[in-house]
């Protein structure tokens, strides 16, 4: 598989990287608009080209605490591929999706290929009581790997921040944005039949004009479940953003 090869291609572009903490200019003033600052995200899925990172994973579940490294690598199209560095690999398998299906190469196995992705329990394919969330909200980006079909129904300004109110076919989606750093913070993801998703995202990169979202907590509305993701030395290619 392509994504197998992720660790030697994130070699050949280490080079390039990403800003820091760096604030990602309005394109007007000191202000995003609510509009701008849906496009700088959502336009990912037609404009960035590839993404990789190293990467760390992070479970925290009632007192008990587990985490993995390896690495992520985006490819157009919402495509996702998360290959896990052994001694993790012999455990975790690695990972491939994209918005139509799901492809798992578990240790020591032939790769298994669900092309229903609304019946997937993740405590199917992990070794981890984890809640049923469906693997596409999960995923490090604001709304997952699901961007091509959000429709907006309303938004509410207040003060320096936004709330955006939509739907991605069966999930509907509460976002919360600055407007100040054009971020998507935090977003609710209720999907039907599924457990609700908060997502917190911790810290971004700028890379290339865009911004890549490096820590991201993935947890239950009560807390008892938190899947953190880390990814450093972003290295993006893309093409050139618009305002």
């Amino acid at each position: 598989m392509a994504f197998r090869a992720a660790g030697l291609v994130l070699l050949l572009f280490t080079a390039l990287g990403c800003a820091g903490r760096v604030a990602l200019r309005a394109p007007e003033g000191d202000r995003w608009s609510a509009e701008q600052i849906l496009k700088l995200h959502l336009d990912r899925s037609i404009a960035w080209e590839s993404l990789f990172a190293a990467l760390k994973v992070t479970v925290e579940m009632n007192e008990s605490r587990w985490s993995a490294s390896g690495s992520f690598q985006y490819l157009a199209g919402e495509r996702i591929g998360i290959q896990f560095r052994q001694p993790y690999r012999f455990v975790l398998g690695d990972f491939f999706l994209t918005p139509s299906e799901f492809v798992y190469w578990g240790p020591f196995t032939s790769p298994q290929v669900i092309g229903d992705l609304d019946t997937l329990h993740l405590a199917h394919i992990l070794p981890l009581d984890l809640p049923d969330w469906d693997i596409r909200d999960l995923m490090p980006f604001p709304l997952g790997g699901r961007t091509g079909v959000f429709q907006l129904d309303t938004v509410a300004a207040s003060g320096d921040t936004y709330t955006f109110y939509g739907r991605t076919d069966k999930a509907s989606h509460r976002l919360t944005a600055s407007a100040r750093r054009g971020e998507i913070l935090q977003e609710r993801v209720e999907h039907d039949g599924r457990e609700p998703l908060i997502k917190v995202f911790r810290r971004y990169e700028v890379c290339q004009g865009w911004l890549v979202p490096t820590e991201v907590a993935c947890s239950t509305e009560d807390g008892r479940v938190c899947l953190t993701w880390k990814m450093e030395k972003p290295v993006l290619r893309t093409l050139p953003r618009s305002s």
